[in-house]
């Protein structure tokens, strides 16, 4: 299979859940989306994944860099500053709330592998997919397809998979989903899905969000906010 090959995981780092992954290749401005799931993955699982598809770049939906003590890290203030207004601010991520964050772990161990932060011949990014949504898709304010009832949830992961269906209009690469697994794009799709199926559906599509932003990163079409000093969050440009 042709294509550089690129990561997306939705990670679940507040304990025991499902993470959300997407493993894709960038071939002729298509991007076609090999794997998609939600499962309850292992960080040494995510690693031999990403490994045995020869991932060249990952993004990643946590804070991978927690170094201060307390308080925000500066990158998570900065995007409050940015987003805020459009209701996109981050969640505070330091070492007494998380003092051993799997999402510090994971990426640790990522960088045993050879996978560096931001640059280098491997990669590995930190994304947060709210903002990132409104700059994919020019957005005045962020979809609410995470939290609300259960009816705005599903109308608004249809919003979202809409508009990363059309994602050729406005990026240099349309979305092309092979064997990617079982994900609900359209609205009556969604409609069928209860409690945990839904939740599933979105860890899904943050890690498609998550890919598209590492396909991006890929092509020189990013911006970093912070640093690997005190932390950062990749978006696109």
């Amino acid at each position: 299979m042709l294509g550089t090959r690129l990561a997306g995981i939705d990670l679940a780092w507040h304990g025991i859940k499902p993470s959300g992954m997407a493993l894709g290749r960038l071939h002729d401005n298509t991007l076609h989306v090999d794997y998609l799931g939600s499962e309850v993955f292992s960080n040494d699982e995510l690693c031999r994944k990403v490994q045995d598809y020869n991932a060249v770049g990952i993004a990643i939906d946590a804070p991978l860099i927690i170094r201060n003590q307390s308080g925000m890290r500066d990158c998570e203030r900065q995007i409050g500053k940015l987003y805020g207004a459009k209701g996109a601010s981050c969640h505070t991520a330091n070492l007494t709330l998380f003092p051993k964050a799997t999402s510090v772990l994971l990426s640790q161990q990522l960088q045993t592998m050879n996978y560096e932060h931001i640059v280098g011949n491997q990669w590995q990014i930190e994304v947060y997919p709210h903002p990132a949504i409104i700059e994919l898709f020019n957005l005045e304010y962020r979809l609410a397809y995470k939290k609300g009832n259960v009816a705005e949830r599903k109308a608004g992961q249809f919003l979202l998979a809409s508009h990363l269906l059309a994602i050729g209009k406005r990026l240099p690469f349309s979305l092309q989903l092979c064997n990617a697994g079982s994900v609900a794009l359209t609205i009556a799709e969604i409609n069928t899905l209860r409690g945990v199926q839904l939740k599933q559906n979105e860890d899904k599509l943050d890690a498609l969000v998550c890919l598209v932003v590492a396909v991006l990163h890929y092509l020189g079409k990013s911006r970093t906010i912070g640093d690997i000093l005190g932390g950062y969050i990749t978006l696109p440009s």
